[in-house]
């Protein structure tokens, strides 16, 4: 299974990289372009960042929500074709009344009277520090990406469909960035202690990727029995955990920009660097979330490895400027993080056993235990088993009920074969407990195959039938 999901990975990337590729040249481009001067360089980055995510957001938004629903997922793409090809029209009809060109030694503007812009000086850091603000800035991305995958996953929940928690996710981290680095470029542009600045937020987002458990848990009662028809009071909670994290992220944009950027000549250069690296992160945390990270810790574990890795790094980064804070000041934040970390891991509720207790608590039942409970790359798969009712026994998909010992799945199975005349096939689609295929099979001589798209449903039979395998 997982070498067939790595080959489906392979073939993804290879119809998506070519436009992705492009994709994530436009902003050092653009970059390039406008930015001449220190002044600018951090207003600039800013609002260009900020109108580019804003602009994705928009994107998923209308996609996620209303066209794919409206037009279809084909006539969806359609019109993001449409859309791009007047983009880069508009692009062009701009560049020939900017009149910008390219000199071999670097990206200048030149004003429409012909003169070249002063080199300026951006980033006073020394080069240590300038490379590992690179480096931390990847490390950013590593985790904000794998976040995010465990966001679409639990938030599947309250949302009802993989299609409207990844749109909501997605809507909110991009609309957090934009706000962000909207905000940073509209009043912060002068901080004199960037690292720091960044440390900081860094701390914030480890912190709250933590709390963040405790507000998903609070919420549970809601969660239970999730309703495919989207209904936007259910995105309260996704606010409340995803917004304040990816706001600092677009703010922490800019700012590592900043610090890493030594003259405006280079800006181009020097960002597109830093974006790629910061994607390239970005991508080794969405892999590393969906195919190691929660099948082997499970969800709260992944969140609360990630949420650690970033409180690291936060106190990499305040040992690299003193500007803000003493030394004394800042053991005090460090021992802070430290404790404050420690007391909402130790009372922190996994977020799919909160949904599983709830359940449990819906049938007013404490005989319901929890015999089984494994997170997989493709489903979390709960198995419930009473311990006074022999047929109290119960399968969880993703917190939600889907089926029971009952004699209705027994029935799917005979009524069928007894209705045809001379049945030779039969083809089961969802496994569950298996009470279906173990009917069909007592009737002789017939191929019968099974589909199911969880395969940890196969390995846990033996919970449902003592003679199971």
């Amino acid at each position: 299974m997982f070498l067939f999901r790595l080959f489906q990975a392979v073939i993804l990337f290879t119809l998506i990289v070519i436009p992705t590729f492009l994709m994530g040249g436009t902003l050092p481009v653009l970059c390039s372009a406008m930015i001449s001067n220190e002044p600018t360089f951090t207003k600039l980055t800013g609002y260009l960042y900020g109108l580019n995510t804003l602009g994705a957001m928009a994107g998923v938004l209308l996609s996620g929500f209303f066209t794919i629903g409206i037009f279809g997922e084909l006539n969806t793409m359609y019109i993001g074709v449409v859309i791009n090809l007047l983009a880069g029209t508009v692009v062009l009809i701009l560049a020939r009344k900017r009149q910008l060109i390219k000199t071999p030694d670097a990206t200048l503007e030149i004003s429409q009277k012909g003169s070249k812009t002063k080199p300026e000086t951006i980033s006073v850091f020394p080069e240590p520090t300038r490379k590992f603000i690179v480096a931390a800035y990847a490390v950013v991305g590593f985790c904000t990406l794998a976040l995010e995958v465990v966001w679409i996953r639990i938030f599947q929940l309250p949302l009802g469909t993989a299609i409207y928690a990844f749109s909501a996710v997605l809507t909110i981290y991009l609309g957090g960035s934009a706000l962000g680095s909207y905000v940073f470029g509209k009043h912060f542009t002068q901080i004199k202690s960037p690292v720091e600045t960044a440390a900081l937020a860094i701390l914030f987002i480890g912190l709250w990727g933590i709390a963040g458990l405790h507000f998903f848990s609070a919420a549970v009662p809601w969660q239970v029995d999730p309703n495919i028809i989207f209904d936007v009071s259910d995105i309260y909670v996704p606010l409340l955990i995803i917004f304040p994290i990816t706001f600092l992220l677009g703010f922490i944009f800019p700012l590592v920009t900043k610090i890493y950027v030594s003259k405006a000549q280079e800006a181009g250069v020097k960002i597109g660097k830093l974006y790629s690296l910061n994607t390239l992160g970005c991508i080794l945390g969405s892999f590393s979330a969906g195919y190691i990270l929660i099948p082997v810790f499970g969800t709260r574990t992944t969140i609360i490895i990630i949420s650690l890795v970033n409180i690291l790094l936060g106190f990499i980064l305040l040992s690299y400027e003193k500007k803000l804070f003493t030394t004394r000041i800042k053991m005090v934040i460090r021992f802070a993080c430290i404790g404050l970390a420690f007391i909402l891991i130790a009372k922190s509720t996994d977020p799919y056993i909160s949904v599983v207790n709830k359940y449990i608590e819906t049938f007013n039942s404490r005989e319901l235990k929890i015999k089984h409970h494994k997170e997989t790359s493709t489903a979390t798969v709960t198995a419930l088993v009473s311990s006074v009712e022999p047929l109290g026994k119960h399968l969880l998909i993703n917190g939600v009920g889907v089926t029971c010992i009952c004699p209705e799945t027994k029935l799917m199975a005979h009524f069928p074969i007894l209705l045809h005349t001379n049945p030779k096939e039969m083809l089961i689609i969802c496994y569950g407990m298996g009470t279906c295929l173990r009917s069909a099979v007592s009737h002789t001589n017939m191929q019968i195959d099974q589909v199911e798209l969880v395969g940890e449903e196969y390995k846990i039979n033996n919970v449902y039938y003592p003679d199971g395998k």
